[in-house]
């Protein structure tokens, strides 16, 4: 069941930037802050993230971005929506670009489903004081996931770091099958830190 999931991150050969929340975005503060764990009941308005940094690349031509939270073009999102997802949702979204400029036609993964999937004895982790871990390499616990239904796994959290968000292989097929720009996933069990 492990090589079943796949963490998904931007592809590393395109230096594609890291967005973030606009500071003072209404959409920020209520949902990503207040709401990340349950679905946002009728969002209002469009999510707004900026790139921190100013880059060589045609941003309009990515398909992806994280912030760590996912932010996929109009294209991905034509694949993950007619799927119907338990557990996600896609929020309009725009990019503010380093130079002042808005790119539309994004939207925000909205991940609401979290598991507590890890193998902790098989995994090279170290627990922190404030409860949290520092993951040098992971695996899923299988016995754990076969109790959820499949159609509530096909994308998560893993909810003992909040940074991997999991892919099932039938979804990250689904998405590379379109031929994204800026998206890479890994295997589970191919991941390290």
């Amino acid at each position: 069941m492990e090589n079943e999931y796949y963490l998904i991150n931007r592809d590393p050969r395109l230096l594609i930037p890291l967005v973030d929340e606009e500071s003072g975005c209404r959409f920020a503060e209520e949902y990503l802050y207040r709401n990340y764990k349950k679905k946002i009941e009728n969002p209002q308005g469009t999510a707004r993230f900026r790139c921190d940094r100013p880059t060589v690349l045609d941003l309009s031509e990515s398909d992806y971005f994280s912030q760590p939270s996912s932010i996929v073009s109009g294209k991905i999102r034509a694949v993950l929506e007619p799927m119907d997802i338990y557990g996600i949702q896609l929020v309009p979204a725009e990019i503010i670009t380093f130079q002042g400029g808005t790119l539309p036609g994004f939207y925000y993964v909205h991940i609401y489903s979290w598991i507590k999937a890890m193998d902790m004895k098989n995994s090279n982790t170290k627990q922190l004081s404030n409860g949290t871990y520092m993951i040098r390499s992971f695996r899923l616990d299988n016995d754990r996931l076969r109790e959820i239904p499949l159609n509530e796994r096909l994308i998560f959290i893993l909810e003992e770091d909040c940074g991997k968000m999991l892919y099932h292989t039938s979804v990250a097929e689904a998405i590379m099958a379109v031929n994204p720009t800026g998206v890479n996933f890994t295997k589970v069990e191919d991941w390290s830190l």
